[in-house]
């Protein structure tokens, strides 16, 4: 600093002369710039209204509601003396106010800032051109308005601006024309400290501190909006800039405390070398940057660091090589910075981050480095700290600085570097379920890391490509050992032991068919994963087999490798997984339905016969699968496993021409509404629903079932909620099966009629739901019109009540129905 305080007071400090010096009459030693609490605090002889002398004297008070009040006062004084009457306020006023307005401006008082910027509008307003000769002492404060943290303070200041300087060329030639005075007053500012802008006997720390941070940045924002206006620092003035950046401060206080003056200096480093000005190449900024910042906390500025970082590493590469006296390199600080994430920055830390990365010398990159700085990387993306919205960020991040580093190394330390950090990611991914994690998050993002991983291993050399395969290989063990050594049914933990295993296929599978498409792309013959999931998929089926189906676990790894990676499937795999299937048929289909793994046998089934090479042995496996089902002895076991097999995509076709199964499905549908056995009529129901929904029926068996529902609703009114859950089943999955037989659906709406008349709060909203259904399929009206006209020439005691019957007229001449037949 090159004015310190001294004895409480500011130490002297030479002006150039063409500034303004603030000396008191007691000489330069007690003297201090207008920011100043050791300003000399004005005379106010000149003043002729006493109650604005005590209001001016009480804006000068320490205590924040005396000053609030007196600013207020003022603005009520400037308010009753506009520049219409007599020409607005005194020249005395304006002379003071010059004096103390920068002072007040930096208060620590956001409502003294706030009335200090509107204050100043309303003078500006009352005095016109009488205000320009103070202009000089004012600007700076009035500007640095426009940077203040808190927005009621912006937003008053802009007003103030905003009222004078309405266009954008307004302002441009603003800041030109007062550009010196702008730099005066930043160059004072950035002099200023803590010390001096505060009495620390009756200021506490905190606000001392935070009054010293305000004005410092708006010092740098000053100079920040001179350097990006179009027209930049004249020649004339480039003497005072030198001078500004000569001060020690404005590079060191990228080490400060406060996060706004650490992203305020990274924005004016940026400015200075898009500008190629030679400030931030100086020694002071690259050793303020490299050494202080990389040591600071930089949360909440982190991203502007790192971009900050980028620009200058852009600039000179050479910065990062270790001086021959240093203790610590600027890259093992890197490493430090690094590893504390983005220090709560957004997703395009990471981003930026990369790019810093990817600047970084080549030439000076160890095994040693590199390792430190994966490491560190690794440690800040699984920081607790870091947000889950950075994750798929920084984990691009990392493998980026991986296959750079694979691509520089040497062969030995590519193969120490992978050994390390790069394939225990698969081996964390893979097996790391259930636990605390530490490698990656599991899902897409995760998926993508580790193919980019892959690819970064297998096209950096041969060598390192032969120890990625014998690593996989590795890991294929290591799953059929788990897969094999998974707990059976009788322990306690089968269940958790089985979800594991599982868990660990979807990973492995999913993975395997990512890369497979990752490297289909790329048309190269890098995939050293086939053989070993091949392996993998044989330990499922052995186990299945060994152990009567009951390891789930291993059938969803099998579900996961058809459903993800159905390339595996084109060899010998899938003719191991077709005879498997086969046998379980022939084997015991019972035990097949009751073990664990059933409901996921059927999906692996489904799943083969999506595979175009695998469809004919689909046919014959599904055709041995239903035969086995319907000789089952339990119908309703048989009914629900008849149900999953008719709903498989590729089922249709297969069960429509299966007589058997059709005289199946159709026994079941009378069995849901004649049935005694609560538990056979639920899955025979679940079996006709099945069947409908997926057009499982040929057209007789669909005909049948319609016309034997319709006509059951003439029998006993007990049976009826049944046989309405089946026609509604109908209706809400196949209601074209109603129109095809006018007679049916006639009878059926004047059935539906009928009960929705009954006092049954179970039969009565089914019927009318399912006269909804029939409406909405379109073909609803005309039975009705012929219902109406049967119940008024053939009145009986089966007749509709007549106010069914008029409702059911009005409903018919406002749909589609033409009047010529409603009459």
């Amino acid at each position: 600093m090159k004015r310190l305080p001294q004895h409480g007071k500011g130490a002297p400090r030479a002006f150039d002369s063409g500034r303004p010096a603030f000396a008191s009459a007691l000489g330069a030693a007690s003297a201090g710039t207008p920011l100043s609490y050791l300003a000399e605090p004005p005379s106010f002889a000149a003043v002729s209204d006493p109650n604005v002398v005590v209001s001016l004297k009480n804006v000068l008070k320490k205590d924040t509601t005396t000053k609030t009040k007196a600013l207020e006062e003022l603005l009520h004084h400037v308010h009753t003396h506009p520049f219409e009457d007599g020409a607005g306020v005194d020249d005395a006023l304006l002379d003071i106010w010059a004096q103390i307005y920068p002072r007040i401006s930096i208060d620590n008082s956001r409502r003294v800032r706030e009335l200090s910027h509107s204050l100043q509008l309303q003078l500006m307003k009352s005095a016109r051109k009488r205000m320009e000769r103070h202009m000089p002492k004012i600007v700076g404060a009035w500007l640095s308005g426009l940077y203040d943290r808190d927005r009621v303070v912006v937003r008053a200041a802009q007003e103030s601006l905003s009222f004078f300087l309405n266009t954008p060329e307004k302002v441009a030639a603003f800041w030109t024309k007062c550009q010196s005075q702008i730099l005066d007053y930043a160059l004072d500012a950035a002099q200023e400290t803590q010390e001096t802008l505060s009495d620390e006997r009756t200021t506490t720390a905190e606000d001392a501190q935070a009054k010293y941070h305000r004005v410092l940045v708006a010092s740098i924002s000053l100079i920040l909006g001179l350097l990006q206006h179009e027209t930049g620092v004249a020649v004339k003035s480039r003497q005072k800039l030198d001078a500004f950046f000569e001060e020690d401060v404005v590079w060191k206080s990228i080490t400060f405390s406060d996060s706004q003056v650490r992203k305020t200096v990274c924005h004016l480093l940026l400015a200075c070398l898009d500008r190629r000005l030679p400030y931030a190449e100086s020694t002071k900024a690259k050793q303020a940057f490299l050494t202080g910042g990389l040591k600071t906390s930089q949360s909440g500025s982190a991203l502007e660091y790192v971009r900050a970082l980028t620009r200058l590493t852009q600039r000179d590469p050479g910065l990062w090589a270790a001086s021959p006296g240093s203790k610590k390199s600027p890259l093992s600080r890197l490493q430090l910075f690094v590893a504390k994430g983005s220090q709560g920055s957004p997703p395009k830390y990471w981003e930026s981050l990369d790019q810093l990365l990817a600047e970084l010398p080549e030439d000076g990159l160890t095994g040693e480095i590199a390792s430190g700085l994966l490491s560190a990387l690794k440690s800040g993306i699984t920081s607790r700290e870091e947000p889950r919205t950075n994750t798929s960020f920084s984990w691009k991040c990392y493998v980026d600085a991986a296959r750079r580093c694979l691509r520089t190394l040497s062969d030995d330390d590519r193969m120490a570097l992978a050994r390390q950090h790069l394939f225990p990611l698969l081996e964390q991914f893979i097996f790391s379920v259930s636990e605390k994690q530490v490698a990656i998050p599991t899902g897409p993002n995760a998926m993508t890391v580790l193919v980019e991983v892959h690819l970064g291993l297998v096209q950096s050399s041969t060598r390192l490509a032969e120890a990625t395969a014998d690593e996989w290989s590795r890991l294929g063990t290591a799953l059929c050992a788990e897969i094999s050594a998974s707990l059976p049914e009788v322990s306690g933990e089968f269940q958790a032991s089985q979800t594991k295993i599982g868990e660990q296929g979807r990973r492995w599978f999913g993975l395997v068919g990512a890369l497979h498409g990752r490297l289909q792309e790329l048309a190269g013959s890098l995939d050293c994963t086939s053989a070993p999931s091949d392996k993998v998929i044989s330990q499922c089926i052995t186990v299945l087999e060994n152990r009567n189906l009951k390891p789930f676990g291993a059938a969803q790894s099998l579900e996961y490798a058809l459903s993800t990676a159905s390339h595996l499937f084109a060899t010998e795999t899938g003719g191991s997984l077709t005879r498997f299937l086969q046998q379980t048929a022939k084997d015991d289909m019972e035990k097949a339905i009751l073990s664990p793994s059933s409901r996921t046998l059927f999906s692996c089934l489904n799943l083969l016969g999506t595979l175009p090479e695998l469809a004919g042995q689909y046919e014959t496996i599904w055709q041995l699968w239903m035969d086995a089902i319907l000789d089952l002895s339990s119908q309703a076991l048989r009914n629900t496993a008849l149900a999953r097999l008719v709903s498989q995509e590729r089922a249709a076709p297969l069960a429509i021409k299966c007589p058997r199964l059709q005289e199946a499905i159709y026994s079941q549908a009378i069995e849901a509404v004649e049935g005694a056995d609560t538990n056979v009529e639920g899955s025979a129901r679940t079996l006709v629903e099945a069947a409908i929904a997926n057009r499982a029926l040929d057209a007789e068996t669909s005909r049948q079932i319609a016309g034997d529902m319709v006509a059951a609703l003439e029998g006993a009114s007990a049976g009826k909620e049944r046989v309405l859950e089946v026609l509604e089943i109908i209706a809400r999955r196949q209601p074209e099966l109603f129109s095809q037989r006018e007679a049916i659906r006639t009878d059926l709406v004047a059935h539906l009629l009928s009960l929705s008349e009954i006092a049954d709060s179970a039969v009565s909203p089914r019927a009318t739901r399912i006269r909804s259904l029939l409406d909405g399929d379109g073909e609803g009206a005309l039975p009705v019109v012929e219902i109406i006209h049967a119940n008024l020439e053939r009145a009986g005691p089966q007749s509709l009540e007549i106010n069914t019957l008029v409702a059911q007229a009005k409903r018919a001449v406002d749909s589609n129905a033409r009047w010529e037949d409603a009459l």
